[in-house]
């Protein structure tokens, strides 16, 4: 089920949906993403009080020691589909969750893609990782890159984390795959 801004990725081992919010550029300078989102009360989000619980889809995968296939797979359920595409046969008693197996490894790829991609951009938009001057600056600060992914490589990869969830909703128009409006880097 897609919302505005909302994705649902399907229900944890607690039975709480949980919500991937939808990409957003935030602060004029950087890609608000990957926030995941319980609500209070369990409910879809625009119908929700408030967020129950937020956290990040890197920092789940990180803290899982797994890799983000096998931790959605433990955190969400089996997929419906095997590896070759058959239906996946549930014993008793074994959860599952809304996707294929294709579209697990399509998503997690896309997310580890953003997230490098992300960091990037950061990075290259100003020579250095921020921790103090980087005496490097000048061979690493590339605004033109840094835009390009901004601007163009990312939204591409946030639409196509998009399509995975309008294939797994089954819809007939794509969703927007972008939080809000006037989302365009402007620098």
């Amino acid at each position: 089920m897609n919302t505005e801004d909302y994705y649902l990725i399907g229900k944890d081992n607690n039975g709480k949906r949980v919500w991937l919010e939808k990409p957003s550029w935030d602060c004029g300078w950087y890609w608000g993403m990957g926030y995941l989102q319980t609500m209070r009360g369990n409910r879809e989000p625009s119908y929700a009080c408030d967020i129950d619980s937020h956290t990040h889809w890197d920092s789940c995968v990180a803290e899982s020691n797994k890799n983000a296939h096998d931790w959605f797979i433990e955190t969400f359920g089996q997929t419906t589909t095997d590896i070759w595409g058959h239906p996946s046969k549930a014993d008793k008693g074994t959860r599952m969750c809304r996707f294929t197996d294709k579209q697990v490894w399509r998503l997690c790829e896309l997310m580890a893609t953003a997230y490098t991609l992300k960091k990037s951009a950061e990075v290259l938009g100003r020579g250095g990782s921020n921790y103090g001057e980087n005496p490097c600056v000048k061979v690493i600060k590339n605004t033109r890159e840094a835009k390009r992914i901004n601007s163009k490589v990312l939204p591409a990869i946030f639409a196509e984390i998009g399509k995975i969830f309008d294939e797994a909703d089954k819809a007939e128009t794509p969703s927007k795959p972008i939080k809000g409006i006037g989302w365009q880097p402007s620098k």
